[in-house]
């Protein structure tokens, strides 16, 4: 793996989700490029923190791209968005 320390939970001051699908994007490239490189241990770390900045998403951009793409809502962004719904009161 390429760098030594990497925070997490992935966390943006400014919520700045095109900050976040960079992220995503150069994660995945990390990882095929160990995987080319014959490093399955680094590939899988790689993929361990893209899978974390997936899942630091927020609901209302999951949304954003499911319109996009013409998906219908995922059951489990609606019950995230209720459960932001609830916790705001």
């Amino acid at each position: 793996m390429q760098r030594e320390h990497i925070p997490l939970p992935i966390v943006f001051m400014d919520d700045d989700a095109a900050e976040l699908e960079f992220l995503i994007r150069e994660y995945g490239e990390n990882m095929l490029d160990a995987y080319a490189q014959g490093d399955r241990k680094a590939a899988e770390q790689w993929l361990d923190l893209q899978r974390v900045a997936i899942g630091s998403r927020s609901v209302a951009t999951v949304q954003a791209m499911e319109t996009r793409l013409g998906l219908g809502p995922c059951q489990f962004t609606v019950m995230a968005a209720q459960k932001v719904a609830e916790a705001r009161g």
